[in-house]
C-alpha cells in the first residue's frame, strides 16, 4: 500500500476514533440528566396510572397532565402554547406532569431528555414503557369512553379532591382550558 493511502486510513481511523468518542461523551452527558429544581423525574417502575399518580412526589397535587413524544409534531405544536398555560397557573398550585411515549428510537431516552432541556419543560416527567402506556390508554378509555387515545392528549387530575378529568382541554384550547380551572377549588400558591 502506498505510504499516502497508509496516512489516509490512519488518518480516517483517528477522525472516526474521535467521532465515536465524542458521540459517547455526547450521549452519557445527555442521558445521565436528571433534572433539577424545576425539571423533574419520577423513578422506578408502575404498574398503571393509579400507582404512578399516587407516588408520593404526585400525592395531595393538582396535575396538569401531557401525554405525549419528542418527535410528535402535533405535541411540539402544543408545548409551544404551554407558556401562556404556565403563566396562568402561576401562582395556583398546580403542578404539569409529562408521560412520555417511548419511541422506538435507538436513542429515544436521549432525545426525550434533550426536548425536555431545549423546550424548557418544567414539571415532572415520566417516560412510559409499551406495557404501562397500554394499561394507561385502557385506564382513561374504562373511565371516559370518549377518550380516544392518541398523542398529544391532556388530562387534569386532582389528587387533592379526587376530580379527574381525562379528556381536558389542550393549551391551544386556552379559553376552554382556563374555564375547566377555574371550576376547580384551586387553592393559593403558598410562594
Amino acid at each position: 500500500m502506498a505510504p499516502k493511502r497508509k496516512k489516509l486510513l490512519r488518518l480516517a481511523a483517528v477522525i472516526a476514533l474521535a467521532g465515536s468518542l465524542a458521540f459517547a461523551f455526547k450521549y452519557f452527558r445527555d442521558t445521565s440528566f436528571d433534572g433539577n429544581a424545576d425539571i423533574r423525574f419520577l423513578q422506578g417502575e408502575y404498574e398503571d396510572l393509579d400507582a404512578l399518580l399516587s407516588a408520593p412526589e404526585l400525592r395531595g397535587k393538582i396535575l396538569y397532565v401531557d401525554l405525549w413524544f419528542s418527535t410528535c409534531p402535533f405535541c411540539l405544536k402544543e408545548i409551544r402554547e404551554l407558556p401562556a398555560v404556565k403563566e396562568y397557573l402561576n401562582g395556583r398550585k398546580v403542578d404539569l406532569l409529562y408521560l412520555s411515549h417511548r419511541t422506538r428510537h435507538p436513542n429515544a431516552e436521549q432525545l426525550w431528555k434533550n426536548a425536555i432541556r431545549e423546550l424548557d419543560l418544567t414539571g415532572w416527567h415520566y417516560m412510559m414503557d409499551r406495557d404501562f402506556e397500554a394499561k394507561v390508554w385502557q385506564e382513561l378509555r374504562a373511565a371516559d369512553s370518549t377518550v380516544r387515545g392518541g398523542f398529544p392528549h391532556f388530562l387534569i387530575i386532582d389528587n387533592t379532591t379526587g376530580y379527574r378529568n381525562y379528556n381536558a382541554p389542550k393549551p391551544s384550547h386556552f379559553e376552554g382550558l382556563k374555564e375547566v380551572f377555574e371550576s376547580l377549588p384551586l387553592p393559593a400558591s403558598d410562594e
